[in-house]
């Protein structure tokens, strides 16, 4: 599964199952004036491109397995 993230500092996290490798982008994300982290995953559900953002990069992790393993098992749905 490719993906292409924003340029960063900071390469993507990767989790692997297998031969699927699912990414997790680094950003930031602006709200009032302050800058908070943010975490993006991205899939793809029935040939359209889903994004999954989250604030906490151990949420992140745990949904990036889960869709790595539901792709490895040969379930090509998203989660969420």
């Amino acid at each position: 599964m490719k993906m292409k993230c924003a340029p960063s500092r900071n390469k993507p996290f990767e989790v692997k199952r297998g031969n699927v490798t699912v990414k997790i982008c680094n950003g930031a994300n602006r709200v009032g004036g302050k800058v908070y982290p943010q975490f993006t995953l991205v899939c793809y559900h029935a040939g359209e491109r889903k994004k999954h953002r989250f604030a906490d990069i151990g949420h992140a992790k745990r949904e990036a397995e889960l869709v790595a393993t539901k792709l490895a098992n040969g379930d090509t749905r998203c989660s969420s």
